[in-house]
């Protein structure tokens, strides 16, 4: 990459984490490629850039951050799927969300793979990448995920995901769960109004 074009996607950079706007926004999501390579760098390797001066922002820039990684990732799956395989790291959360926006074959096998970790975050949010996809890897992982994972969190969410699939069978997921003995308050209300609602 030349000096130049390092340099603008830098700027574009530097103004979102700095302005925090809409705007800045789309302008680092335009980037194309080398803006995902640039911020992966950045973010996960940890590469020297020019950083504006952010002291006090706090919390907020990790989800600058985190949105544009995001939306360069969406925008080009084939490149962010390429640095997710060479890292051969352990799946972050933020990775597992943003393989639930890509519609990719080897974007669905690593979700399925992630129903499987030990951290019943990156399981939810596996799942939730999951529910909408056809693929019969999907659809038996989220059943799976149903019907058997330790954390009633997952198994909430993936009953969603089964009735939006087979409103009966997901109905009796629902009627099954709240049995389960570590249903909170909250789980049991989204449940409750998940079966008032007409299928």
């Amino acid at each position: 990459m030349v000096v130049a074009a390092l340099e603008a996607i830098d700027e574009a950079i530097a103004v979102c984490l700095v302005q925090r706007s809409r705007a800045a926004l789309a302008t680092v999501a335009a980037l194309g490629a080398d803006g995902l390579r640039r911020i992966h760098d950045i973010y996960y390797r940890g590469v020297p850039w020019a950083a504006p001066d952010l002291r006090g922002a706090g919390r907020e820039i990790v989800d600058v951050w985190s949105r544009m990684l995001f939306e360069l990732a969406v925008a080009n799956p084939e490149t962010y799927l390429e640095q997710v395989a060479a890292r051969r790291l352990k799946l972050t959360t933020l990775e597992v969300v943003i393989l639930g926006a890509i519609d990719d074959p080897s974007a669905t096998a690593l979700l399925v793979r992630c129903c499987r970790e030990r951290d019943w975050l990156i399981r939810l949010h596996a799942v939730e990448g999951l529910v909408r996809r056809d693929d019969p890897a999907a659809v038996a992982a989220v059943e799976a995920a149903a019907k058997t994972d330790c954390s009633v969190v997952v198994r909430v969410a993936a009953a969603k995901g089964v009735a939006r699939r087979d409103p009966p069978r997901g109905r009796a997921l629902y009627l099954r769960l709240l049995d389960h003995p570590h249903l909170t308050p909250l789980l049991k209300q989204e449940i409750e109004h998940e079966l008032e609602q007409p299928r």
